[in-house]
């Protein structure tokens, strides 16, 4: 997967929907990352509208596109990381809504 957002990166878009929703092994055991269609589209979409539509991937959206930032190589990295732990824990890594929140709050007031 990190190769396929590597591929997208370098061609100058991001994906901005990485979930496990748009992951998937195919029959000869390949991994695929799929709903590319919409990277191109967000890039023509207004702010208003890509907040809306990516809103509700709270756990898996980097804390600066959840906070109404733009979705950059940075954020899709992120999401994936977000798929790993999952896939590897059993629950993402933010668990129910209101932890979420809450980490996304701890995230947005943490200075560098």
């Amino acid at each position: 997967m990190a190769s396929a957002l590597d591929f997208i990166h370098d061609m100058g878009s991001t994906h901005g929907e990485v979930g496990l929703g748009h992951i998937f092994r195919d029959a000869d055991g390949t991994w695929k990352l799929t709903d590319l269609a919409f990277s191109v589209a967000r890039e023509r979409l207004d702010k208003t509208l890509q907040a809306s539509l990516l809103g509700g991937r709270t756990g898996f959206n980097a804390p600066e596109v959840a906070a109404g930032g733009p979705v950059t190589p940075a954020a899709d990295q992120y999401a994936l990381a977000a798929c790993a732990y999952q896939a590897l824990v059993g629950e993402p890594p933010c668990g129910d809504f209101e932890r979420a929140a809450k980490i996304l709050r701890e995230h947005l007031s943490f200075d560098v």
